[in-house]
């Protein structure tokens, strides 16, 4: 990541385009950071619902109930019927 310019992990999802958006707002499917000691200060997690996460969070694959947030992202939402 580094080598493609971004300093962090929040830097390079919002090369994305994808909307920043309040961590409170976030919908099932889209992305909300969370503070982490990785390398990358950040940790990258799916919203699942009723203000759960999914994901990898200091190495370990889990779902949290988080009550610290770095930013999250809306994910688009395709209409199938259209494809």
């Amino acid at each position: 990541m580094r080598g493609r310019g971004f300093k962090d992990l929040r830097e390079a999802v919002d090369a994305t385009g994808l909307a920043c958006i309040p961590p409170a707002m976030a919908w099932p499917g889209d992305i909300v950071a969370l503070p982490a000691i990785a390398p990358w200060g950040v940790s990258l997690m799916v919203a699942v619902g009723n203000g759960r996460l999914l994901g990898l969070y200091e190495g370990v694959f889990v779902v949290l109930e988080p009550k610290q947030f770095v930013c999250a992202w809306r994910v688009p939402v395709r209409d199938e019927r259209h494809i």
